[in-house]
């Protein structure tokens, strides 16, 4: 009986050995048998290549297209892997920076922004996603960035409406290019002038320092009230002055005897300058 069981072993042994290209190798973690082609898997299988190591036979239609669900679908050893649609752009739903997504597999292929909120910069972007561009920037009165992003205003000025303007009045210098130096410089009427302790403002002169003199050379026209109650006599002992109209164009003169009350127009003010306030 035994010699009889050896033979049949031998016999058995022997047709294994002549199939051709069979391998009798077995993966030990997948229960595969290793093959290099189709032929070596026998009839329903086929010899699929793995990423990792050589490749092994499956029964046909049990390897399929990878899909985005967890499992190793092509049976090449990676999960969810070479899907075609991972890292093309799509649309986030979310506004600003964060509009622009792109599809990754987690789960199932979904949409990840490619920038995520931070802090709102001034350059023309929503940095933070709220929808809203550079809202935290005065470009009103923002030195740094006046009238729009990285515009700065240089030294000695501010920024006054959207524009760069003098903001330095005590320094002799024309800082913004326009308007002249100092008071002469409109953007800096009621601006700081002057010793730092003085309270001295850039501003216009007082009625008082006008015409050649305080107030015009005397209470109003060189006399109280034009040497008489009004001009030498009661209502000026006339209809106006003893005549029609002064008896003259005004006060027996052209305008009082001058051009405006011996000096220049009455009410013009002086140029600006800096004064105590």
């Amino acid at each position: 009986m035994a010699s009889r069981g050896v033979v049949v072993a031998a016999a058995v042994g022997a047709l294994v050995g002549a199939v051709v290209g069979c391998k009798s190798s077995v993966d030990p973690d997948q229960g595969k048998f290793a093959c290099t082609a189709d032929g070596d898997c026998g009839d329903g299988f086929q010899c699929v290549p793995r990423f990792d190591k050589g490749a092994y036979c499956y029964k046909k239609g049990t390897c399929v297209a990878e899909t985005c669900n967890g499992l190793d679908d092509n049976c090449n050893g990676a999960v969810d892997d070479n899907l075609p649609e991972v890292g093309t752009t799509c649309s986030t739903g979310l506004k600003g920076d964060c509009a622009m997504g792109a599809k990754v597999c987690d789960g199932g292929i979904v949409c990840v922004p490619l920038a995520l909120p931070g802090p709102e910069l001034c350059n023309g972007r929503d940095d933070d996603c709220d929808g809203l561009t550079d809202e935290d920037f005065d470009f009103q009165t923002d030195s740094q960035h006046c009238g729009n992003c990285g515009t700065v205003c240089g030294t000695g000025n501010g920024c006054l409406a959207g524009t760069c303007r003098e903001a330095r009045c005590d320094d002799g210098v024309d800082n913004d290019n326009v308007g002249g130096a100092d008071c002469a410089d409109p953007a800096c009427l009621d601006r700081a002038c002057g010793p730092a302790d003085g309270g001295f403002r850039c501003g216009l002169a007082d009625a008082g320092q006008l015409d050649a003199g305080v107030p015009d050379a005397g209470a109003p026209d060189a006399g109280e009230g034009d040497a008489g109650g009004v001009d030498a006599g009661d209502v000026d002992a006339g209809a106006v002055d003893a005549g029609d109209l002064d008896a003259g164009a005004s006060d027996a003169g052209d305008a009082d005897g001058g051009a405006g009350d011996a000096g220049s127009d009455a009410g013009l003010q002086l140029p600006p300058g800096c004064f105590p306030r």
